[in-house]
């Protein structure tokens, strides 16, 4: 095809004008690359066509803009943005364009060159291709044709997606290595076009992949090993989650811990406009932790998309996208995918940054007028799946939005919440008390049943709920102001609180609680807190007249055996399943509860 030219006639922040020659036609969302001079070399800056006129069009340069002036060549290449697919990406660190940052580094040095392109895959690697057609098989797009081991997983090679039709292969590589560029198949249709089938496949970035054989209703939960999430507030398998809260509660951290503990096939964090410090200390961490799925390590079912505050707003907006992609052509392989995207409102900001610089009208606090449907855009590429080989794949998707004070009513938070079936709202008093995860469950909430019933969950919510207000009150009355019933069910809040809700994410036991124990520790404290008859008295003592003097009041009885009561089931938490810590621990419990009436009434103080 004959290459279409213009040339550069504005420039507004990251937003170029181009005038088109007389023969060049354009698609919304082409590729085109700007033409810059730099010493003795031409730089190419890649950019995307936003809007198409008359004469003209107008771009999006995902790299700096610096230099760029009229009169500057623009060449078009055709293709909308796109990615390449195949065994190899597993571990690997890429930016919001599928560059590998490691590659990048090595070879252009550690502050990134505009214009510098690295293949996403490695065309050197040796990969042992073990074919599963058979020449005369009649195949389709999404299909498998062979598979390669790549870590842990049986990758399979797939038939390019963009084919439609049925395919007849006449020949395939026998078992034996290749690399990704290699050809290990030829298909034919009833037309008798061959075409070659490689590894690699190449992914339109902003468009969803349909290539499945239908979508799947979403309704059992994913279990994440989080106690308050899989009980009270799960996420659908193939559905998504919002995770609000204001800087400092917890968000990357909670991610993270899903992402460790979560019964995922392959996880794909996204980066997306997060500062460079917690980025680094992703990309530290992973490769040396220990995937507790596995065994191995967890970036080797990890794929980081790394586009920070400090890169391009284009390419931020580019990279939830990619992620999306990738995520994609993993589900068409029939795996489980989770993508972790940090943080969305940086996302958003960057689309509020372009909407200025084209001169647009804003909507709400200045961001597009369209940000419903943007975000709904990038939340409706999740969901579960029947893929083309009858299989089962799911992407879920779980991003973090951080409004400004944690004010919830953010047009981001506002804008996410209708595409969700869970939302977790971080509580900043909950982050100060050091009470983690900081999800504040009486905001918070799901379209699903957990691991517990939903009658039995209604409950403890409103026990939690009348809590609230006991505390509220007591702020004003002081803890006289209040029965002893009330006062009760405040300390059963707060040893609900505390054992079950809180959770220890460093911690090598507590990190993640099993469905089982999970429970066993919520049936054993509901029938606690609705099901037993709790009576404590006074303790008692005679002073030196042989006068009867209370030395301890029943709220203060009662408030020092629920905290030797919480400090033994946090310390069966952190014990290890199946031991002798853990029995000893739970019995303790249960003789406490058992015994805490007739302990009071011979006046011993617990």
């Amino acid at each position: 095809m004959q290459q279409r030219h213009g040339t550069l006639i504005g420039c507004t922040d990251n937003i170029v004008e181009v005038e088109l020659s007389a023969d060049a036609m354009l698609a919304q969302g082409e590729i085109g690359y700007i033409e810059l001079p730099d010493k003795d070399v031409t730089v190419q800056v890649m950019a995307e066509v936003l809007e198409v006129r008359e004469n003209s069009c107008v771009m999006q340069v995902f790299e700096p803009t610096e230099g760029l002036c009229n009169g500057l060549k623009v060449t078009f290449s055709g293709d909308p943005l796109s990615i390449q697919v195949g065994p190899g990406m597993l571990g690997t660190v890429y930016d919001g364009l599928q560059n590998p940052l490691k590659e990048l580094a090595h070879r252009d040095g550690f502050f990134l060159k505009r214009g510098s392109r690295v293949d996403p895959l490695d065309s050197t690697k040796m990969w042992d291709f073990v074919p599963t057609a058979k020449i005369g098989d009649t195949v389709a797009a999404g299909q498998v044709l062979g598979c390669v081991k790549e870590f842990h997983f049986e990758h399979k090679i797939m038939v390019p997606f963009d084919l439609s039709g049925d395919w007849e292969v006449i020949s395939i590589e026998s078992q034996g290595e290749c690399c990704v560029s290699d050809t290990i198949a030829v298909i034919k249709n009833e037309d008798g076009k061959e075409v070659p089938v490689t590894m690699v496949q190449r992914m339109v970035v902003k468009k969803g992949n349909t290539t499945y054989r239908r979508r799947l209703p979403i309704s059992d939960y994913l279990p994440t090993g989080m106690r308050i999430i899989d009980a009270l507030i799960p996420v659908p398998i193939g559905g998504s989650a919002s995770i609000p809260g204001a800087f400092g509660t917890g968000k990357t951290v909670l991610q993270h811990a899903i992402a460790k503990h979560a019964s995922i096939d392959v996880v794909i964090v996204c980066a997306c406009g997060e500062r460079a410090g917690e980025v680094v200390e992703t990309i530290k961490e992973f490769p040396h932790l220990a995937d507790p799925q596995t065994g191995s390590k967890l970036s080797d079912r990890t794929v980081i998309i790394c586009n920070t505050s400090s890169m391009p707003t284009a390419a931020r907006e580019a990279s939830v996208f990619v992620a999306s992609s990738l995520a994609e052509y993993y589900r068409n392989m029939g795996l489980n995918v989770l993508i972790l995207a940090d943080s969305t409102s940086r996302w958003a900001q960057g689309m509020r940054e372009a909407v200025s610089a084209r001169g647009q009208i804003p909507g709400a606090r200045g961001f597009p007028a369209d940000l419903e449907m943007l975000v709904a855009s990038f939340y409706a590429r999740s969901g579960k799946v029947e893929t083309a080989n009858g299989d089962t794949g799911s992407i879920t998707i779980i991003g973090t939005v951080s409004p400004a004070g944690g004010d919830f009513s953010d047009p981001v938070v506002q804008a996410t919440l209708p595409q969700n079936q869970a939302f977790w709202g971080l509580d900043q008093p909950r982050a100060d008390s050091k009470k983690y995860p900081a999800i504040d469950v009486l905001q918070s909430w799901s379209k699903i049943d957990g691991s517990i019933p939903q009658e039995k969950v209604v409950r403890v919510l409103e026990l939690l709920r009348k809590s609230t207000e006991t505390q509220e009150l007591m702020v004003i009355t002081g803890e006289d102001g209040i029965g002893m019933d009330a006062f009760l069910n405040l300390l059963l809040a707060e040893l609900f609180d505390g054992v079950f809700l809180q959770q220890n994410s460093f911690h090598p036991v507590d990190a993640s609680s099993p469905a089982e124990r999970q429970e066993k520790l919520f049936d054993w404290l509901y029938t606690l807190c609705f099901d037993t008859e709790l009576d404590f008295d006074p303790v008692v003592e005679k002073d030196e007249n042989d006068q009867p003097r209370v030395v301890q009041s029943e709220k203060e009885v009662a408030r020092k055996w629920a905290n030797l009561l919480a400090q033994t089931l946090r310390s069966w938490n952190l014990a290890e399943q199946e031991t002798e810590e853990e029995g000893g621990l739970w019995a303790e419990a249960i003789s406490m509860v058992e015994s805490a009436v007739s302990l009071e009434k011979e006046g011993i103080a617990v």
